[in-house]
């Protein structure tokens, strides 16, 4: 009976595994996008993993996303900036949630006012698809194949999670003391780390409170009733308070929106636009086609223009449809109640007035409630079956299908920007993903397009300026820095890449005062730090390099222009082990550079250790080294001497 329980059980979380991997099977060497640059590669506070208050307060004013952030750092110790880690960890986090709505669904089921609604056949059938269609639906991608939206998916696994223990805990008898302890305890846990993870955790009591009174509670006088009621008090009240979150700020402040040009967001018009928004997700959910990671979104001015009217009237009959069906099909109704309550969030005005990211916790709502209400609709199981295999099938191939746009920058932004061509955004985050691939006039085409619609954006002229650094067109390059800077006065980026320019102009005075203001700008660089040592160094100013060496190498333990240089600087002190040292990280970073092998070399020689003198300098000819001739000739004269 245990064997044949085992398979029951191990059946359907290997299915779910299985066309989850299908799905994703193609993004995992997909590259890093958008807020990946600023979240993870340019993020010198998950460089470090052993800096736990640094990441704690990294990038944003308040603390909540600390935990996503805490596994950023895990992943850059193990995989530094290789990709394929972090795919895999995103979509483990995805196949993990996908599991926790085939158990919500088996938990919903085995409550007391259900058990008696549904037999075990029809249970497992019913959270085996539900699950099957939330793990390939395409609307999916965003959170799982874009790296840097871990947030939302791993927020909503904790969320799950919670929800998950909570209702294992409560079902668990009382005199069961010790097991049910465990389960609650756990859910709270759960709780926290999803509060951690995303703002979106702050609906979790409101979700805890419905599913306790529809599912469990048989009266209000219970006592997790109450301990609900405060949970849900805590959420209004404390969280916003312990997140620092600036409720007057968020609610009443004007914001330039990043969603269409010109449009300014009020409360009113963004609350307006929310119904569009919330028909937006709905519909994508239904027919996910359409997809984009920027879309042009213009904001509703006001409650008579014919789009809000329509969606207003959608959402009103959403509700009417959702209380027809409250008596008859419990669990539809609560899948409905979830989506509700979890798009709550999205009511706090951002910038973004839409992303699709954000869809993911609400969509274990919508895939609860469409299973659910089809069931029911569908006489015959067996034609259930079918229909919602056929679309697990249809998901399932969208799904790889979208993933393909996330390949690399210029797949996603030429996807963008065929969807969205009235944007600046596309252009210049298109030409920027040319100008990383080395392909600078076609990257130059495009921030060209995107200053002349828009000569304020300082980031098309940062980017612009890349382009022609990497021409060595360094005149314009620094042109384009200086409007940079003055567009906007503390761009860190911006000062430490005209600083460079300075240096390659052998202005290094000039280039000095630009690395200073960016440092002020922000103190934690390491880029900066390095390029800055540069300069010390060559004038001979040691103690001030290996300073910024150091503090490069502490802010990102992987900067191997760093390591080397230290090296340098070790082998002109004299310090010829801690140089050795140093040239060995690089080589191991980059075994199939010259440059490290000769420099060991040199520090090698300083301690008259011929052999190993001898031994790196071939490895370094071996890789195309060609200077240092005579070098290398009298250190074989050496080792012959030597063996002599």
């Amino acid at each position: 009976m245990k064997v044949a329980f085992l398979k029951h059980r191990l059946f359907p979380i290997l299915l779910i595994i299985l066309l989850g991997l299908f799905s994703y099977s193609n993004t995992l060497n997909s590259s890093f996008h958008f807020d990946d640059f600023t979240f993870i590669i340019e993020n010198p506070n998950i460089k470090n993993i052993d800096d736990i208050p640094s990441i704690f307060k990294t990038i944003l004013p308040q603390s909540s996303r600390f935990v996503c952030f805490l596994t950023f750092a895990l992943n850059y110790k193990v995989h530094g900036l290789g990709v394929f880690g972090y795919h895999l960890t995103n979509l483990a986090i995805h196949l993990t949630s996908a599991i926790l709505v085939w158990w919500l669904v088996i938990l919903l089921c085995a409550s007391p006012k259900l058990k008696l609604e549904f037999s075990k056949e029809d249970v497992s059938l019913l959270a085996l698809l539900t699950a099957l269609v939330f793990v390939v639906h395409p609307v999916q991608t965003q959170a799982v194949s874009y790296i840097s939206q871990r947030f939302a998916s791993l927020a909503t696994m904790f969320y799950l999670a919670c929800v998950c223990f909570f209702i294992k805990g409560r079902l668990v008898l009382e005199r069961r003391r010790i097991k049910r302890g465990v389960f609650l305890g756990l859910s709270a846990a759960a709780m926290i780390l999803a509060m951690y993870t995303k703002e979106i955790a702050i609906t979790l009591p409101i979700i805890i409170l419905i599913v306790d009174r529809s599912f469990i509670s048989k009266g209000r006088q219970g006592r997790f009733y109450w301990i609900s009621m405060a949970l849900v008090l805590t959420s209004i009240i404390i969280i916003p308070v312990m997140f620092d979150l600036g409720i007057k700020e968020l609610f009443l402040a004007h914001k330039a929106s990043a969603s269409h040009s010109g449009d300014m967001i009020t409360l009113p018009t963004y609350l307006l636009t929310q119904f569009r928004v919330f028909v937006t997700f709905i519909r994508l959910l239904v027919i996910p086609y359409g997809q984009n990671l920027d879309y042009d979104f213009a904001l509703s001015k006001s409650i008579f223009e014919t789009a809000t009217m329509f969606c207003i009237a959608i959402v009103t009959l959403m509700i009417f449809f959702a209380l027809k069906i409250k008596r008859s099909n419990k669990i539809a109704f609560f899948g409905i109640v979830w989506f509700f309550v979890t798009f709550a969030p999205n009511l706090v005005p951002r910038r973004f007035v839409i992303f699709e990211h954000k869809i993911y916790l609400l969509s274990a709502g919508f895939c609860i409630f469409f299973n659910f209400w089809l069931f029911q609709k569908c006489k015959n199981k067996k034609f259930y079956v079918n229909i919602v295999s056929v679309i697990i099938a249809v998901f399932a191939l969208m799904t790889f299908q979208r993933n393909k746009v996330w390949e690399n920058e210029i797949t996603l932004w030429t996807d963008v920007l065929a969807k969205s061509p009235n944007k600046v955004s596309p252009k210049v985050n298109l030409g920027n993903a040319y100008v990383l691939d080395g392909q600078f006039d076609i990257g130059l085409k495009y921030l060209n397009k995107a200053i002349d619609q828009d000569p304020k954006h300082y980031k098309a002229y940062l980017n612009r300026g890349v382009a022609y650094e990497n021409k060595k067109d360094y005149l314009n390059a620094l042109a384009d820095y200086t409007k940079a800077i003055d567009l906007k006065p503390h761009y860190a980026k911006a000062y430490g890449n005209r600083g460079f320019i300075y240096d390659r102009l052998k202005k290094y005075d000039l280039a000095l005062d630009d690395y200073e203001n960016a440092l002020k700008a922000d103190p934690k660089i390491a880029k900066v730090y390095s390029n800055r040592g540069v300069i010390y160094k060559n004038r001979e100013q040691l103690d001030l390099a290996l300073d910024d060496y150091n503090k490069a190498i502490a802010l990102d333990p992987r900067i191997k222009e760093a390591y080397g240089n230290r090296g340098v600087v070790y082998f002109k002190k004299g310090l010829y082990d801690l140089a050795i040292s140093d040239q060995n990280v690089v080589i191991k970073m980059d075994p199939q550079n010259p440059i490290p092998y000769i420099n060991r070399s040199f520090a090698y020689y300083g301690k008259n250790d011929i052999i190993g003198a001898l031994k790196s300098a071939k490895i370094a000819q071996s890789l195309g080294f060609k200077r240092e001739t005579k070098y290398i000739d009298q250190l074989i004269l050496e080792y012959k001497k030597l063996n002599k």
